[in-house]
């Protein structure tokens, strides 16, 4: 581990810290009143157009280049101030585009990954604070992870996420730059005599024409002359890339200023992302809220010889702890190093180097942190004691387009990350990549071998043996996902996530005995979490206990649940399924009905609990009650959608209630979990229906599409004609 000095050593070193950092915060706040006072508000639109991918190294403001690859950003620059050391604040895309859009931090607005957060409402975003200052605010992207529902539109009176609005198919995750820019330049053009701020998201690929046609709107329209406008790298590289090495966090910056002032100038001084929201405020003279760790960069884009209080720049990735189980990866860089953290106790000095360009005053800023204060004591200052969150659930549609964009999300995370192994190779990235494409393309076999792959060359990684049993208890094959889980409890002893799954695949496979033991784990391992983490601990283990029918010990667990949270639905799911078994269905539908109320705003809403709705609809079944019952049906498929139990159910009643509808449920049966095993289910569905025709095309159909699946041959036998 690393010797971090004695008590007394780390004391004075934080007391530096906090002198360093409370000096530059007055500075920048003293140097922006200044300038407030001393000139005037920029009137004109305000545009920002952001490019994954784009570095600091692809930009140049040299009038004479022509060989550059974004000749239109090159003439941008040589109009503005261009920023030749800039730094992101993750590789990641809505964590990143979030601090571009907040001007706070990853661990201040809390995205910290592409799936599974969203921004919070009390959060303000730059659209939210120009608004309030009288500007129309426009904006359009280009990747679904920027979509509407992750909340980085919030103030935004037009927002076009168009990625949103297709099927979710290999289309739906990214569309081409140039059709985002058409959107936003057809709003932009109707913005004729209004203050407005437009923000664009492009790709990489397309950067160079948007900018150019963003360019050619503005002249048309006699705006560009008092526009100001930003075009940045919205982080280094154009896809998700395991290291935070100071080349890769650079991104371009460039600021083209009303009158074309300080037209082609440049600045070596280290600035970030998050410097673009205060710079932004400032510039129209709009009130800067408190708690911003960028400062606005006005003192170097209304003079030439002005100079910026510096500031560390801070830097994370933490796609390998929430997706793989490995360490979060954090930086802190300044004027002349870099330090780069990817395990608790591995801290590796990278020099930043001076190069970049000039300062304005020609000579290299001074580094922001002095050498006697070292850059670990820094680090700790800004991300010890702040918890990493968990994520949400994700529904089915937003797993799917997630997944074919390259993300899979891995098992909740404990924040002790002190045991996380180290990664940081590029190709365990790629591959997981891979797998979630293949994934979201329905290709599960494929995907599963794909993550065997990574499991046998980092067999520390829990979190992908996990993620291989999840997917191989999707596929039905339970044996192979219980010895999967076996494996990721061996290399992930304390996890809460791999007791549940494995408990959960050892039940269905009907090995009640190590059922019971794996739920027993869990709730041992969930004493150290959340309300959640028990409750879901006691419902595994109710689960269990039911199948041994062992009805004291599923009540024991019911009352336990109701003890952690009085609103918990496993008491009445336990007594509903206790009658159920004994045949008093009527009783049993009064069960799992009883305390029901509507859901209100101020509750907290517990998750809903998997099979409830299930025995409901099969009692009401038993009652004659075939309307009833269909409601709880569907009920069930919409918290539980990948269970095939609701929909074969539901495909039954109708079989005597709406025989026409039949197929329809067991199509959407296929499209919600498209596996071999579903496709069996489903074909010996038909076959009971009366409808072998249709039966023999689905086997036909799973043939085609899940040619080579070891599974495949099992499953389609089942209910096969004779």
């Amino acid at each position: 581990m690393a010797n971090r000095g004695p008590v007394r050593t780390r004391r004075w070193q934080a007391v530096a810290i906090t002198v360093v950092v409370g000096a530059l915060a007055l500075g920048a706040a003293a140097t922006g009143w200044w300038y407030a006072r001393e000139s005037p508000p920029h009137q004109g639109p305000i545009v920002l157009v952001a490019v994954d991918g784009l570095s600091s190294k692809d930009v140049s403001a040299a009038p004479a280049r022509n060989e550059g690859e974004f000749p239109a950003i090159d003439a941008l620059a040589a109009d503005g101030v261009t920023f030749t050391r800039a730094y992101a604040h993750t590789p990641h895309t809505l964590p990143g585009y979030t601090t571009l859009l907040t001007g706070r931090l990853p661990f201040e607005h809390g995205v910290r990954d592409d799936g599974g957060f969203v921004l919070r409402p009390e959060v303000r975003t730059l659209a939210e604070l120009l608004r309030n200052r009288g500007f129309e605010t426009g904006g359009a992207v280009s990747t679904y992870l920027l979509r509407r529902g992750a909340g980085v539109a919030q103030g935004f009176a037009f927002f076009d996420d168009g990625t949103t609005d297709s099927p979710a198919d290999e289309t739906s995750v990214t569309r081409a730059g140039t059709a985002t820019a058409q959107q936003a330049l057809r709003w932009l053009e109707s913005q004729q005599g209004r203050r407005f701020f437009l923000f664009l998201q492009v790709p990489r690929a397309d950067a160079n024409a948007v900018v150019a046609d963003v360019v050619a709107t503005l002249k048309t329209q006699s705006m560009y002359d008092d526009a100001t406008m930003f075009v940045v790298g919205g982080r280094g590289s154009a896809i998700d890339e395991p290291t935070l090495a100071e080349p890769m966090m650079r991104v371009a910056f460039v600021v083209k200023q009303p009158g074309r002032a300080l037209a082609g100038q440049l600045v070596g001084a280290v600035v970030q992302l998050a410097d673009l929201v205060p710079t932004i405020l400032d510039l129209v003279r709009a009130p800067l809220p408190g708690g911003f760790y960028g400062r606005s960069l006005r003192p170097v884009l209304d003079d030439a010889e002005g100079s910026l209080p510096s500031r560390p720049v801070y830097a994370e990735s933490l796609a390998g702890y929430y997706r793989l189980g490995a360490a979060p990866i954090y930086s802190v860089t300044t004027e002349t190093r870099q330090l780069i953290r990817n395990a608790k106790d591995t801290i590796v000095p990278i020099e930043a180097g001076a190069e970049g360009g000039a300062t304005p005053n020609g000579a290299l800023a001074a580094d922001s942190v002095p050498d006697s204060v070292p850059l670990d004591a820094v680090l700790d200052e800004l991300v010890v004691g702040r918890p990493l969150a968990r994520p949400e659930p994700l529904t089915l549609e937003q797993e799917k387009r997630l997944a074919l964009g390259g993300f899979l999300a891995g098992p909740e995370q404990p924040t002790d990350t002190t045991t996380a192994p180290a990664l940081g190779d590029k190709s365990v990235f790629d591959a997981h990549r891979r797998a979630a494409r293949l994934v979201g393309e329905d290709k599960i076999a494929a995907a599963i071998q794909e993550l065997q792959k990574v499991a046998r060359a980092h067999p520390e990684l829990g979190a992908v043996h996990w993620e291989v049993g999840e997917l191989l208890m999707r596929a039905g094959r339970l044996d192979e996902a219980v010895a999967a889980l076996e494996r990721a409890d061996k290399a992930w002893p304390d996890s809460l996530a791999v007791a549940l799954a494995l408990s959960d695949a050892l039940r269905r496979a009907g090995k009640l005995d190590p059922a019971k033991t794996f739920a027993d784990t869990a709730i041992a391992r969930a004493e150290r979490g959340t309300a959640m983490d028990r409750l879901a601990a006691h419902e595994t283990a109710a689960r269990v206990a039911l199948a041994l029918r062992d009805t004291a010990g599923a009540t024991t667990h019911a009352t336990v649940s109701a003890e952690v949270d009085p609103a918990s639905r496993l008491p009445r799911f336990v007594r509903g399924r206790l009658l159920y078994d004994q045949g008093k269905f009527e009783e049993a539908v009064v069960a799992f009905s009883e305390g029901e109320a509507p859901a209100s705003d101020d509750a907290p809403t517990l998750p809903p609990v998997a099979e409830l709705e299930l025995y409901r609809g099969e009692s009401l079944v038993h009652l004659d009650r075939a309307e009833d019952a269909e409601a709880a049906f569907r009920s069930e498929i919409s918290a539980f959608p990948r269970d095939p139990r609701a929909y074969l159910s539901l495909a039954t009643l109708y079989q005597s209630t709406k025989p026409e509808e039949v197929e329809g449920v067991l199509d959407d049966l296929i499209e919600a979990v498209p596996t071999p095993e579903v496709y069996g289910l489903v074909a010996t569905a038909l076959t009971n229906a009366g409808n072998p025709k249709r039966a023999d095309a689905i086997r036909a159909d799973a043939r085609v599409k899940f040619r080579g699946d070891p599974s495949l041959g099992r499953v389609l036998t089942r209910g096969a004609r004779r």
